[in-house]
């Protein structure tokens, strides 16, 4: 049994935050001291590496994937020294591309994986769903993370080695994708001026530094820069729902109230 545990997220619409707090919860539950920590705000060459904790890492599921600055943090993390490791991961769909290059990454580094879990949870980008709809799998899968929790505590999880595509074609892949889709946010994104009261939420929660926050110099409103990752924060939790897009069912979802409060 883990006696200390280390959680570095990335959420973009709460979803992965979500099943986080269910899984930190039955960890806490169980005796194990938790920590969360917010991946971009994380320096990770400062990671502690070692056998003695629990180091877990939670992300969402973008284009088979994820997200370009989730790789760039396992990236960067320090030599394992056989810390062992977990994955935790919210899709709408399915990931093909993530749990095995994933394990390749991390043992390379010199960590041990020690279980994976991917979660479904509701789309947040192709199609918003009815809010019962979304109410239910959002139950359901923090009831899956919690038996993830459970497992990891018993040695019953497992994180199997196999991909047929390895990391070095997956980090080609994301680098690709990075430049052809995730970039182009002037033509995914606007801002209703009727709406915006320029109150800099969506600058100051962009994980890439990507919005400009709203000034004289740009009419009042917030400007996106060239270096959008797509999680949708913006959208989710602007407060008067001034921003507009990120994907073919321009709807807004949020799984939970407030990204970074209790």
């Amino acid at each position: 049994m883990f006696k200390a545990a280390d959680i570095y997220w990335f959420s973009g619409t709460g979803n992965t935050l979500l099943t986080v707090r269910s899984m930190a919860a039955a960890l806490s539950g169980a005796g194990v001291d938790v920590h969360l920590h917010r991946m971009e705000q994380t320096d990770p060459a400062g990671v502690v590496p070692g056998p003695d904790r629990l180091l877990g890492l939670a992300c969402p599921v973008a284009a088979f994937s994820t997200f370009p600055l989730v790789w760039r943090f396992v990236e960067a993390l320090p030599p394992g020294q056989g810390r062992p490791v977990f994955l935790l991961a919210t899709m709408g769909g399915m990931a093909g591309l993530l749990a095995g290059p994933m394990h390749g990454l991390l043992t390379n580094k010199g960590y041990h994986p020690v279980g994976v879990r991917q979660i479904v949870m509701p789309d947040n980008y192709l199609r918003i769903r009815p809010a019962e709809t979304c109410a239910k799998r959002q139950a359901k899968g923090r009831l899956q993370a919690e038996e993830f929790a459970r497992a990891l505590l018993a040695g019953r999880a497992c994180w199997n080695r196999f991909c047929p595509v390895p990391y070095p074609v997956v980090r080609w892949l994301w680098r690709r994708q990075e430049r052809f889709f995730f970039h182009p946010t002037a033509r995914r994104f606007q801002v209703d001026p009727a709406l915006c009261t320029g109150c800099g939420r969506c600058a100051k929660l962009c994980p890439v530094d990507n919005i400009r926050q709203a000034s004289d110099e740009n009419d009042g409103q917030p400007m996106f820069k060239d270096h959008c990752q797509i999680c949708l924060r913006c959208v989710a939790f602007c407060p008067t729902r001034a921003i507009i897009g990120g994907g073919p069912g321009r709807g807004r979802y949020r799984a939970v109230a407030d990204l970074f409060g209790p």
